[in-house]
């Protein structure tokens, strides 16, 4: 896929282009987390329960702009939160 200028991408396109993308649909929140990273450029802090969806955010950001990106998870928390 190649490069998608952020600013040039048509908010309303986005929800069919990570369906396409990802092949399944984006619940509406996990939709506007994606633009608020990728077209706002804000920061996000992003607290949701275990099976959210989460990572699908992180991970679509590179897979739209054709990049390498680095997430940061704390995965001895995930581990304690997964078992309790």
């Amino acid at each position: 896929m190649p490069y998608i200028s952020l600013r040039s991408l048509a908010l309303d396109s986005l929800p069919l282009m990570l369906k396409n993308l990802l092949g399944f649909s984006l619940h509406d929140s996990q939709i506007e987390a994606i633009r608020s990273l990728i077209v706002d450029q804000i920061d996000l802090i992003l607290i949701a329960l275990t099976g959210w969806g989460k990572s699908i955010i992180f991970q679509s950001i590179p897979a739209i702009q054709d990049g390498v990106y680095l997430m940061i998870m704390p995965l001895n928390l995930f581990k304690e939160e997964q078992v309790s």
